[in-house]
């Protein structure tokens, strides 16, 4: 095999959801941003993977608040049908919100990581959430049922009792992890610096397929690009009370952005030709590991997916790499269809 015959197969994964304290609009922040940034991949002929926030849509049923949740499923499954991947993704405050009809929702910080509540609740929460989506997507696909997990917040401190449950409702992938990266808030925490940047790994039974993270010790100069700094201001008008900030004043805010020693993969705020870099260096990096493709996830949030004309400089860039580049479903690398 030459050096740049073996494939590379890119993921476009996308945390559709609303803000982290529940606000915005399912139109705004879901909708509208997920379908431009759909018919931008189609052009190239790549697909999304959307892990579905389960836990906002199981909420709104429960109040039959249909406004907010018939949208939502009508575009999982207009999305689906058109060969996008539809899999898990789990704020667990969601379970938790006070049920009310009246007046604006306010979701609780805690608790936001799924892995510190008891097994029964774990395990009850999984279990709704997957039934869900099977519930929607069988319609189209009898034989659906999601195989991929994302952990809300990125928080899973305790994975060995997580995985167990993800298993037996018959998840296969866990793509949480980025490699390098640590962060703690009375929102969310997670501390991955153990963790080496491969393609994918076993972890507890599951197939690990990271997000791709570099470390850097300037991160902040890859956040602020035009294009970043545009997405930023606009998140920041519609997003008042981050939650992840609301224990920090404006200084311990420029702390925050400015000890980031890390960078994600997020197409949403990093520029394409960072993006394009990384991909690269990741590729080459790991070509001559096992395997017959060398996998790479990015990632995206619908509620910051406002300028996904971006993408197109990334997609020409990807047009000139050396090897092949195929673009996939998070289940498809699994499947390995």
């Amino acid at each position: 095999m030459s050096e740049f015959s073996k494939p590379l197969d890119l993921v476009f994964s996308l945390d559709y959801e609303k803000f982290g304290d529940g606000s915005g609009c399912v139109y705004r922040d879901q909708i509208i941003p997920t379908s431009y940034l759909a018919s931008v991949l189609q052009l190239y002929g790549a697909r999304l993977t959307v892990f579905v926030e389960v836990g906002q849509q199981l909420y709104y049923s429960s109040l039959q608040d249909w406004d907010q949740v018939k949208p939502i499923e009508n575009q999982i499954r207009n999305l689906y049908r058109k060969g996008h991947g539809i899999e898990l993704h789990i704020h667990p405050m969601w379970f938790f919100a006070n049920a009310q009809n009246t007046g604006p929702l306010s979701l609780h910080r805690y608790p936001f990581d799924l892995s510190l509540l008891c097994q029964s609740q774990m395990e009850d929460i999984i279990s709704k959430s997957v039934n869900y989506l099977k519930r929607l997507i069988e319609g189209i696909d009898s034989g659906y049922r999601p195989l991929a997990y994302r952990a809300g917040a990125w928080s899973m401190s305790n994975r060995l009792s997580l995985f167990s449950f993800l298993r037996e409702n018959g998840i296969k992938i866990d793509s949480t992890i980025a490699p390098g990266a640590k962060f703690h808030s009375s929102y969310g925490s997670f501390d991955y610096t153990n963790y080496k940047m491969e393609a994918s790994w076993a972890e507890d039974g599951l197939l690990e397929i990271p997000i791709l993270t570099e470390k850097s010790r300037m991160s902040v100069i890859h956040y602020c690009n035009y294009g970043g700094i545009k997405t930023r201001r606009l998140v920041s008008r519609l997003y008042k009370n981050k939650l992840a900030d609301m224990d920090k004043g404006k200084i311990g805010r420029l702390t925050k952005l400015f000890n980031k020693d890390y960078c994600m993969a997020d197409y949403n705020f990093i520029a394409p030709k960072k993006i394009f870099k990384m991909i690269m260096r990741h590729y080459y990096n790991h070509v001559s590991s096992s395997g017959d493709s060398v996998p790479v996830v990015l990632i995206g949030h619908s509620k910051t997916s406002y300028y996904s004309d971006r993408l197109h400089e990334l997609f020409h860039l990807l047009q000139s790499a050396p090897m092949p580049v195929r673009y996939r479903t998070i289940s498809d690398i699994h499947t390995n269809k």
